[in-house]
């Protein structure tokens, strides 16, 4: 992957894994700034062994804080199938056929107080195997932010000074879901969401969470909830980092599952290793920059211990059966090549006593919460990683 290309910003995306379940091949092109422009398209093409997708996307972004409006366009097209995993083994794979459109429009207003007006439209079709969900969905929603930086060297990206927020977002979003002839309400949307964060010289926390459901005046469906908290506090070198998340799926008009493995915050384990529909996950760094340098290069260790567990509905949370992983990584940064291979992590499955060693870009997960605005209404969410 190269994030700069010719200098530019631009990314160029063509990649191909082959892991233990599935291969993944993508060809992707991301433009922030199209024709010198406040303006960013995105065109992503997938071709993996399970199902093949097409994203493209043009968006105007809340880029500074006097920016005053905004919009989003985006297409996605998915096909294939959805394979359905119970302890790392297959046990199902309907055909999966979906495809959503989805238009917003930003405003934003206020100096001290940033307020955000934003209102759209989401189409979607969802089909796997014998389940649908059909989405024709209006929606309006409202949030406020207040927020300031604290300039950080050395917290996620090696040899550059990062913005880290202080400061609060506050969100809601009502929407309908009406019939397919537009004439008759079918269901009313709701979402809430709140985030805080708070930085000095040396730490900084943050924590927030999010519920978005459908309602049809009886039961509500497709609920999506989650909170997530996160610390950090430099030692000299050292940087210690901390984060846990807890994500729920709840009453989906089709099937879904949370995933919990190696690229997905726990280390050492294969890609779909966990699953179900409550997930639980603890992830702790000791980050250390060191004076070690390779041509331009800056080298850098890590120790880090991950926890995590998936249930099923009908399962409560425990944490006496988290699973566990500990290991150490080694981190390649430099401010000027942002797209090259920066991290290798040996890790030690502790409930399998296996070793598994991972290559991948960026850090695993960031030490801080951004504090943005929402740019759509999370039904994306709704569908979920495949």
């Amino acid at each position: 992957m190269e994030d700069n290309v010719f200098g530019l910003g631009k990314t160029i995306d063509i990649g191909y894994n082959h892991s233990s379940d599935r291969i993944l091949r993508q060809v992707l092109y991301r433009d922030p700034r199209l024709l010198g422009s406040r303006f960013g398209g995105n065109v992503k093409a997938q071709n993996n062994s399970d199902f093949d997708t097409f994203e493209m996307s043009l968006s105007r972004p809340f880029f500074a804080w006097n920016t005053r409006w905004g919009f989003g366009l985006a297409f996605e097209n998915t096909k294939g199938v959805y394979r359905q995993f119970r302890d790392g083994e297959l046990v199902a794979a309907p055909r999966l056929d979906e495809n959503a459109l989805q238009m917003i429009f930003n405003l934003y207003r206020g100096d001290k107080l940033k307020r955000h007006l934003m209102f759209g439209y989401n189409r979607e079709r969802s089909r796997v195997g014998d389940q649908r969900r059909q989405l024709n969905f209006f929606g309006i929603g409202f949030g406020v932010m207040g927020r300031q930086f604290q300039e950080m060297h050395n917290i996620d990206v090696y040899e550059r000074t990062e913005d880290v927020p202080s400061g609060i977002v506050a969100e809601i979003a009502l929407g309908a879901n009406v019939g397919s002839g537009g004439r008759s309400w079918k269901e009313t949307y709701l979402l809430g969401r709140f985030q805080y964060g708070h930085a000095d010289y040396s730490s900084g926390y943050s924590f927030g969470t999010m519920l978005q459901t459908f309602y049809n005046g009886q039961h509500f469906r497709d609920e999506f909830s989650e909170g997530e908290a996160r610390a950090f506090r430099k030692f000299g070198r050292h940087l210690l980092v901390g984060r846990v998340r807890f994500e729920r799926l709840a009453h989906f008009s089709v099937a879904r599952q949370l995933r919990l493995g190696d690229e997905n915050g726990l280390r050492g384990y294969p890609l779909r290793a966990r699953t179900g529909s409550k997930l639980l996950l603890f992830n702790f760094e000791d980050r250390v920059a060191t004076n070690l340098k390779v041509l331009v290069f800056r080298l850098g260790l890590t120790a880090f211990a991950d926890f995590g567990q998936v249930w099923e509905t009908h399962e409560p949370v425990r944490l006496n059966n988290l699973n566990a992983a500990i290991g150490l990584g080694l981190r390649v940064g430099n401010a000027r090549f942002t797209g090259a291979i920066n991290r290798l992590d040996c890790a030690y499955n502790l409930s399998e006593r296996k070793w598994r060693i991972s290559v991948s870009i960026g850090s695993y997960f960031s030490a801080y919460g951004k504090l943005d605005f929402l740019s759509d209404f999370q039904t994306n969410r709704l569908r979920a990683d495949l």
